[in-house]
């Protein structure tokens, strides 16, 4: 802006004379012109004003107008020299005066002025008022401004935030702000400021207002906690393991609801339901591990309720708190609040280990009646018990073998709010059982067909689905024959024993992402068709597994070395390597070298073979095994487990012929690392997995010393006292080394006299025999745990006055390297 110089007068109209009196020389005095201006007396700033004025001669003419300002920013636009004249007002910050004068002149040559003072008016701005908006978090929002303005222009906007959470803005020197709105945790305002300026720096400023509204997520959640139903529980909803929500006690019978509201950002956070018992339940802590919340709104349907129809984990009960508990063990110090650690941490547990765990969670919140069932006084409830590995396998051997745990599993089988209460199955489908143990070579694989038959190895059967149930009925085969010793009459006779299942009814009890847990009760019956003395025996049992119901994709990247558990018929194995009087050796496994040109060698059978991937799967031509027919061998991906890769196998003879005796769920290793054994600290305690509710007393164990010398310990408690004696544990003294191979030799000798276990042979002698050599070749390593190659040789060099053949077999198998044995050797082997 510029700073004007003012001529400033009072008042607004001055007139002044010029010439003299001619009266004393007899000439008649001049009268002077007469000037009248108009009485506008404001304008606005750069605006054109017109001056206007009337002058008249009382005895002449006016012959000349002029007139004149004392600002020079006053612009004449025309008229200066008229009795109108049109003038452009300087802009101005404030209101002033501006000074005019007009002078005119008559015919005689007289003048006269008047003067005239005009207020110049500031005119700013205006902005009109800007409405407040409501948008949700994380949108884009547009602030528009209206700016009037009279004469000028606007020559800059200037927008800025003056509070509330930070926002990103656009376009702050134009006329339209683009906001774009934070996450934010609950609703809250952000405010800004407008700030215009015209092209003579008149300003003017207004402000306008976002209320920002938090995007949330609503579920509403039904469920039951319940081992019996905990009454009067209190409810915590976590989300990826942090209590969230407190949602209040559960009524007389267990029942619970909830809303859960989260922001919309965590609508992938993990959901977790915990349950915690008062009065005569105190013992109780419950937890169950549900999905996603997304997840879970997909589940809900249309009306975003969430109940145990549609996902059987708002059931918080002793069995999913025993699979949260093992979850964790298995996911070791990963955390297990996400959908993909439940995904690939599932197939790692046990199934029948959550059974137990189950039962004797129950044991301890129901049947507490004396020392032995109840919790140890510094835990506070079965969830503190759980979180402590040590603790809880105490706990569990202490009450597996009372009356209360049998009770209390079967109360959990007769007790249909722990399971589902639907299920999908496909028109047809398959359940890939995943095996109990690491010592289990093969478990089954069950098809089922679309009109209503299925076919479980060399049995058929007929199926039906019920909600959460399955109903298989075998058709009455014998899957087996042995010939056991019976007494009849007195006397022990050899007889013909037929094993003929019956029936397998499967129960859901809970989903995973690509596995399900389900509660699986089977019956058969012992036959005995040569013997009508003997009536046929029924038998039944129930346990929990774990199936999958598709395989997954195979990847193998030749140059490769796989090695595949092979799916027989035979109770031995798929292949007889030797079969002579100096040796009978069977294989469970073949070691398939493929080379990048699709041909390659089953190494141990020494057979050419051809090799591609199809639909996800390995396939293995022109290979056959002693009890496995010649035709394509298909391996597909089930699972990973401790070490090893378990696969679905079948075999299929062209054309596109199915074998379904030969399908099975396998141990094998796809990708082994082949370390050699320099790379492990060999002198240590080696043993199997161990399943939570067997005895820990009756176990088995390798100790292999610094000095070179191994015991393979067995041990039971036969007297069922608790309690391990010497006359319980059976050792067997050896020797260990590594052969040219790189290959771990175990040795075990016996007593050359009774051929009986004998601590102190470490070596051949005349009083010790060679008996049993087993071989570890190493495949790969994780952490405590060893994948080999398990071969066992027996009957090595005992009574050559009557030579048999050795008995070898070998096989896939996980070995662990362990800390704690239920029994102390070292009084029995001398050390």
């Amino acid at each position: 802006m510029k700073a004007l110089p003012w001529l400033l007068a009072s008042g607004s109209l001055f007139l002044i004379g010029c010439g003299g009196s001619d009266e004393d020389n007899g000439v008649k005095e001049n009268l002077l012109p007469r000037i009248t201006l108009q009485s506008n007396s404001s304008a606005k700033e750069n605006t054109i004003f017109t001056l206007s004025a009337t002058a008249t001669d009382p005895d002449g003419t006016i012959s000349a107008y002029a007139w004149q300002s004392a600002n020079p920013e006053v612009e004449f636009i025309r008229g200066q020299d008229q009795a109108e004249a049109q003038v452009r007002l300087p802009a101005v910050t404030e209101d002033k005066e501006v000074l005019f004068s007009l002078s005119v002149t008559d015919n005689q040559g007289e003048s006269a002025m008047a003067e005239s003072v005009i207020t110049v008016v500031q005119v700013a701005p205006e902005i009109a008022p800007i409405p407040a908006q409501t948008a949700a978090e994380k949108s884009q929002v547009s602030i528009g401004a209206e700016v009037m303005l009279e004469s000028g222009t606007i020559s800059q906007y200037q927008w800025r935030q003056t509070s509330g959470p930070q926002v990103s803005l656009g376009g702050a020197d134009t006329d339209t702000l683009e906001v774009t709105l934070p996450e934010v945790d609950s609703a809250q305002a952000a405010l800004f400021e407008l700030r215009v300026t015209d092209d003579d720096g008149d300003e003017a400023t207004t402000t306008a207002q976002i209320n920002i509204t938090q995007s949330t997520l609503s579920l509403t959640v039904n469920g039951l906690a319940t081992d019996a139903p905990l009454a009067n529980a209190n409810i915590v909803v976590m989300l990826n393991g942090e209590d969230y929500l407190e949602a209040g006690p559960t009524d007389s019978q267990g029942n619970f609801g909830f809303e859960l509201v989260v922001d919309d950002s965590m609508a992938d956070a993990f959901v977790s339901i915990r349950a915690k018992g008062t009065g005569d339940q105190a013992a109780a802590g419950l937890i169950s591990l549900l999905s996603n919340f997304n997840t879970l709104m997909e589940k809900s349907g249309d009306d975003g309720v969430l109940d145990a129809s549609e996902e059987a984990a708002t059931t918080v009960s002793n069995v999913t708190t025993a699979k949260y508990a093992l979850l964790k063990r298995a996911a070791d110090t990963q955390n297990i609040f996400t959908e993909e650690a439940v995904k690939v941490f599932s197939e790692q547990v046990n199934a029948q280990e959550v059974f137990t765990l189950a039962t004797a969670i129950k044991v301890a919140i129901d049947k507490a009646s004396s020392e032995q069932t109840r919790l140890p006084a510094d835990i506070v409830d079965t969830l503190a018990l759980i979180e402590d590995a040590t603790a809880t396998d105490a706990f569990v051997t202490s009450v597996v073998q009372t009356v209360e745990f049998a009770e209390a599993r079967q109360e959990i089988i007769d007790d249909p709010t722990l399971f589902a209460t639907t299920a999908s199955f496909d028109e047809a489908f398959a359940f890939y059982h995943l095996p109990a143990s690491d010592l289990q070579s093969f478990s089954p694989v069950l098809h089922f067909f679309a009109n209503g038959t299925g076919r479980e190895g060399i049995t058929t059967f007929s199926w039906l689905a019920d909600g959460a149930t399955l109903q298989v009925t075998y058709d009455g085969e014998s899957t087996s024959t042995s010939y056991p010793q019976r007494e009849i009459d007195g006397v022990l006779v050899q007889v013909r024993e037929d094993h003929v299942p019956v029936t397998r009814h499967y129960t859901l009890i809970t989903e995973n992402a690509t596995s399900q847990d389900y509660l699986v009760t089977y019956t058969s019956e012992y036959q005995y068709p040569e013997t009508p003395q003997l009536a046929t025996e029924p038998y039944s049992s129930t346990s929990v597994v774990t199936v999958k119901q598709q395989p997954q994709a195979l990847a193998v990247e030749p140059p490769a070395k796989v090695y595949i558990t092979l799916p027989s018929t035979s109770g031995r194995g798929s292949m007889i390597l030797q079969d002579d009087e100096e040796a009978f050796v069977v294989s469970r496994y073949e070691a398939f070298i493929l080379n990048q040109d699709g041909t390659g060698l089953a190494e141990l059978t020494n057979q050419a073979i051809r090799w591609s991937t199809a639909d996800d799967a390995l396939v293995i031509q022109d290979f056959s095994g002693s009890h496995l027919p010649a035709g394509a061998l298909v391996a597909q991906g089930v699972a990973k487990r401790r070490g090893l890769d378990l696969l679905a196998v079948s075999v299929v003879e062209a054309p596109n012929t199915r074998l379904y005796e030969y399908d099975a769920v396998v141990k094998a290793v796809i990708e082994p690392d082949e370390i050699r054994w320099e790379d492990v600290q060999i002198p240590g305690t080696y043993g199997y997995d161990t399943i939570l509710g067997e005895s820990q007393l009756d176990a088995f164990w390798i100790e292999l010393t610094e000095e070179g010398a191994a015991y393979t310990v067995f041990t039971n408690d036969n007297n069922q006292d608790g309690v391990l004696e010497e006359s319980e544990v059976l050792v067997y003294g050896g020797n260990w080394l590594l052969d040219e191979t790189n290959h771990l030799v175990i040795n075990r000798y016996l007593d050359a006299q009774t051929l009986g276990s004998a601590p102190a042979c470490v070596s051949s002698s005349a009083s010790c025999v060679l008996y049993n050599k087993r071989t570890w070749q190493l495949l790969n390593q994780q952490d405590d745990l060893l994948t080999v190659i398990n071969v066992h040789d027996f009957n090595i060099g005992i009574r050559s006055d009557q030579p048999q053949p050795r008995d070898v077999t070998q096989d896939i198998r996980t070995i662990q390297k362990i800390t704690e044995v239920p029994f102390d050797i070292s009084d029995m082997i001398g050390r």
